[in-house]
Order: structure tokens, then sequence, then C-alpha cells
């Protein structure tokens, strides 16, 4: 029964991380930044790394890794706790464990956000996450 549970509450975290991928494109699109509706979801990488290497680091940085990553795990890792208090596995999640869990992801998002835009420009023209060195 406990295992069926935590299925339950990792089905519902994956389902809040691609609504707030959603949203985060949504809201991104009303400041001017045009995200490819397929990014999140690994779809278009071509196409989607040339489109993110039109932006600069710093909208990189708060959409990818702020917005995307930091807030998506801090929703995810609130959501988790209250579903497992809610199903009898967990503590009870207060306001400031669910402002700490976003204040501290969000933060970790910026080093996330760094890390990957390096990793963006170290890629293939068009490639995400492919290395350019030569074997020499």
């Amino acid at each position: 029964m406990i295992v069926i549970k935590w299925l339950l509450i990792v089905l519902i975290l994956v389902g809040i991380f691609f609504a707030w991928s959603v949203i985060v494109m949504l809201l991104v699109r009303r400041f001017g930044i045009r995200m490819p509706w397929h990014w999140p979801f690994g779809i278009r990488r071509k196409k989607t790394a040339i489109e993110l290497k039109t932006l600069s680091c710093l909208q990189y940085v708060v959409v990818e890794g702020v917005l995307t990553w930091g807030m998506a795990v801090g929703f995810m890792l609130s959501a988790k706790d209250l579903l497992a208090f809610r199903l009898g596995l967990h503590k009870p999640l207060t306001w400031s464990d669910f402002a700490l869990n976003i204040l501290i992801f969000s933060v970790a998002g910026i080093w996330y956000g760094y890390s990957m835009w390096d990793n963006l420009w170290k890629s293939a023209p068009g490639e995400i996450g492919s290395s350019t060195q030569n074997s020499s």
C-alpha cells in the first residue's frame, strides 16, 4: 500500500513539473522571450539549441535556471511533502518550509543556469550537450 502511495506522489510530481514548464513558457513570452514549445520535453533538440542561444546569459539563467529548474524543484519538493502528509507518510508542511524550498532551489537555480549556459555554448552548433573537443 505504501508503494502505491509513493507511486501516486511521483506521478503527481511529474505532472507538476510539466505544468510548471508550460506556465514558465507562457509567462516569459509576455516579456518577449520566445521559448520553443517543446523545449522542456527534450524534443526538437537542434531547433531548441538554436533558439536558446538567442537569449542573453541573464535571460537564460533566470528562465532555465531559476524559473524552470529552481522553482520547479522547490514546488515539487513542497508538493511531495504536502501529499506525503495527506497520505500519512510525512510531517506537516508549513509555510516556512514551502518558502525555504523555493528560496534554496531558486538560488541553486542560478548556479544551474550558469553551468547549463556554459554547456550550451560548448556544444556543437545546433545541438545541446554534445562535446566539440577533439581527442588528439
